[in-house]
């Protein structure tokens, strides 16, 4: 029986997307089987072939690769340096071993001359650092890989240097390249440490260099791992590998990093515009000739009620300290398959269990060690994912590190600085969502705010960030989200709903806690409350965000007319706690504070039980922090932080709040 093999499908794949297919990488897929998960490595700049990859799951897909060893055997075609018998061993060796759960091939385009282009990746499970090393000592073993003493050495001590919450996950055997080195990836290294962790493993390169060019890609990327190489002890190169969004998804946001990259030489625009392009489903409705056979067997073979096609995705962008080395895009394709009737279109994470009531100084503790523990590696909080199909972090981030600043807690302030610096570079007049979307008034007020808090009000990016939000106040004091004439140079062609440009009353009540731009804001509010003593937002689901801030600002204004108004926001949220109206974690956060400008403390004291039962064992209340997006079709969409992010950070500034009023002195 003649095994399929993966050109059939990385052929069709490629026309898909309107790609030549060089004959080389047609010819290197011809020797990997039929797993449909797979992808090439795609030069950023130059004229430089396609090196190929493919994913095989340990032990689900380890038949189809003895199949196409055996078949090699056999085959008069294949290259006589062709590794059949290593691949048969590795197999067998791979078989019900739960140390290592995936394996990936990789052949180069550009082979070394007479040797076959073969490398074997390994992804490591979670194990110590000596089992780790056993691992890789035993399956170099295998494929016959002589590592010498200084190798050893040098493994064990990359692997014993990886700080807590890091680890080596995956083993490269790199049996085509000269000297055969091995490659180590290790994931999780925080932010700062990545120059302590060099040193530490005995990298012998500027490891203080190597640390300023992670910090630069953190600017637009969410996650980065290191690639070292060892041979006869660690080489000098070092390799970063850049990712972006979720681990099964491409992410709107990699056009930023390559526009990152672009600006320092290491992509160039037509690169930028095809790796852009790759991202999309291929449905055998949606492409225009036949669904490849091995495609058409695997479905029958699985049978049931079922829908399959193929997921293109941008897996990661990689970089190396040596710029003779070009940067390359990981774009690769998975078989993706989902019930007819059980289709999953994203759940809200839940908080844990609530934990046993908590003091509240103590639950302000969880919450602020939730937040911490809960940002990116690179710094970053990324919450909402159904704005534009695409994740918030620049508004997200201030707001969460905003929050932390307020503690004023030692390691909230310096995760707090840290978003700063981060945001700081991304200014762009203002900030936004994300930097895929145009800067606006609220988020840019939320990273001015942040600013306050850090003394930074003075540093030209915020100078900017002010003159961005005036440019966006009414002669009434009304500010809107978005400007007409940034919106159209920003994303020129696209349609946004007409009611983003008209003042908001949620929008302007941030901005009154922000004092240079108060007063005529404050104007405004005093225009625009509701007989019930509320007001009401535009992109919030309820009026406790909106009312909560605006009684706040009118507040710190110390203006006599405006206590009976803050007096009656105060009465509203009184009238809806005790009326036992159910408010979620998110609406109980604000009205707490709204009752502690002007309501007695029994009703306080009530909704604030309710609020500190509901914690979460990590520290968290469940996500309740629901935004209406009104569309330009006419349509609403809501959306809360699935991640919990914001309902904590408001909960946190309650407390901490809370806390202030009742410490002595």
């Amino acid at each position: 029986m003649i095994e399929f093999t993966l050109a059939p499908i990385l052929e069709f794949v490629l026309r898909a997307r309107g790609w030549q297919v060089p004959d080389r990488l047609a010819a290197l897929a011809a020797m990997l089987p039929a797993v449909p998960c797979a992808g090439v490595e795609f030069p950023l700049a130059g004229d430089l072939a396609m090196d190929l990859q493919q994913r095989l799951k340990i032990p689900a897909d380890l038949a189809r690769l003895e199949a196409m060893a055996a078949q090699a055997r056999s085959d008069t075609a294949a290259p006589a340096a062709f590794p059949r018998q290593a691949l048969s061993r590795l197999c067998e060796f791979l078989r019900g071993d739960s140390r290592y759960t995936e394996v990936w091939l990789e052949l180069d385009a550009k082979p070394a001359a007479g040797i076959f282009p073969l490398s074997v990746f390994l992804r490591l499970a979670k194990l110590s650092s000596q089992a780790q090393q056993e691992a890789i000592e035993d399956a170099a073993a295998v494929l016959d890989l002589a590592l010498p003493d200084a190798g050893r050495t040098a493994v064990a001590r990359s692997l014993g240097a990886c700080p807590p919450g890091a680890a080596v996950t995956h083993v490269g055997f790199m049996l085509g390249r000269p000297g055969q080195p091995l490659r180590l990836v290790i994931e999780r290294v925080p932010f700062d440490g990545m120059a302590d962790y060099l040193a530490r493993a005995g990298w012998p390169g500027d490891a203080q260099a190597a640390q300023r060019q992670v910090d630069w890609l953190f600017t637009h990327a969410d996650r980065i791992r290191l690639a070292l190489a060892v041979s006869d002890g660690l080489r000098d190169e070092l390799g970063f590998e850049c990712f972006v969004g979720r681990e099964n998804g491409s992410d709107p946001r990699f056009a930023c990093l390559l526009d990152l990259l672009m600006r320092q030489g290491y992509c160039s625009p037509e690169a930028r515009r095809r790796v852009l392009a790759w991202p999309a489903p291929l449905t055998p409705v949606s492409v225009t000739e036949a669904w490849p056979t091995p495609l058409m067997l695997d479905a029958l073979i699985r049978g049931g009620n079922a829908l399959g096609w193929l997921d293109c995705r941008i897996s990661h962008i990689k970089l190396s300290t040596d710029r003779n080395r070009p940067a390359k895009a990981y774009l690769g394709f998975v078989d993706a398959w989902e019930s007819i009737s059980h289709r999953d279109d994203g759940a809200i994470l839940h908080a844990p269990a609530a934990a046993p009531r908590r003091p509240v100084h103590d639950a302000t503790r969880g919450a602020m060690q939730f937040l911490l523990a809960s940002r990116g590696q690179g710094g970053w909080w990324h919450d909402y994912d159904k704005f534009f199909g695409t994740v918030s972090d620049e508004w997200v981030s201030a707001y969460a590190a905003h929050a932390l600043a307020e503690t004023g807690d030692p390691e909230a302030l310096r995760a707090a600085r840290r978003t700063w610096d981060l945001l700081e570079r991304r200014v762009r007049g203002g900030w936004g969502w994300n930097h895929v979307q145009p800067a606006d008034a609220d988020s840019t007020l939320w990273v001015l705010l942040l600013a306050a808090r850090l003394g930074k009000l003075e540093s030209k990016p915020a100078r900017e960030g002010e003159a961005f939000i005036r440019a966006h106040m009414s002669r009434a004091g009304g500010v809107c989200t978005y400007n007409r004439e940034h919106c159209a140079d920003w994303t020129p062609g696209r349609h946004y709903c007409a009611g983003w440009f008209e003042a908001h009353a949620c929008v302007t009540a941030a901005v009154a806690a922000y004092a240079p731009l108060r007063e005529p804001a404050l104007n405004y509010l005093r225009q625009t409350q509701l007989d019930d003593g509320a007001w009401q937002g535009y992109w919030w689901l309820s009026p406790y965000y909106t009312t909560c801030h605006a009684a706040e600002a009118l507040a710190l204004g110390g203006m006599d007319q405006d206590r009976a108004r803050i007096a009656r926001a105060a009465a509203w949220a009184g009238r809806q706690v005790q009326a036992a109206v159910a408010l979620n974690a998110f609406e109980s956060a604000l009205a707490l504070r709204l009752l502690a400008l002007d309501e007695p403390g029994g009703v306080a004291e009530r909704l604030l039980g309710r609020l500190l039962s509901a914690q979460g064992s990590d520290g968290s209340w469940e996500s309740s922090a629901w935004l209406e997006f009104p569309n330009s079709a006419g349509g609403r969409e809501l959306c809360s932080d699935g991640l919990r992010t914001l309902t904590t950070a408001t909960v946190l500034r309650s407390l901490v709040r809370l806390c202030a009023a009742t410490t002595p002195g």
